[in-house]
């Protein structure tokens, strides 16, 4: 039940450059999305990058894309790979 792989995990940092690539309405339907899953500071913290997603929070902000109507092709400011210690 500890034991956790030694893989690296994508891990994605930062969506500040959503904000200039959606209609106003989008990104405000985006972002109360986000804001009700992760609350309102912990949403902010992610969006400039202080916390690092995980693959299952980049889902998360990709469903979140997708609910407030953004068909185009979204990338995270940054990824990294690096192990996940997190069970």
């Amino acid at each position: 039940p500890h034991y956790v792989s030694n893989q690296p995990v994508r891990f994605a940092r930062g969506f500040t450059n959503f904000k200039k690539r959606m209609y106003p309405d989008q990104y405000d339907k985006f972002m109360t999305l986000l804001i009700c899953h992760f609350g309102r500071n912990q949403y902010f913290k992610r969006r400039r990058g202080d916390i690092a997603l995980p693959p299952e929070e980049q889902e998360v902000v990709k469903i979140a894309l997708e609910k407030a109507g953004v068909t185009k092709l979204m990338e995270f400011d940054e990824y990294l790979e690096t192990i996940n210690w997190i069970p």
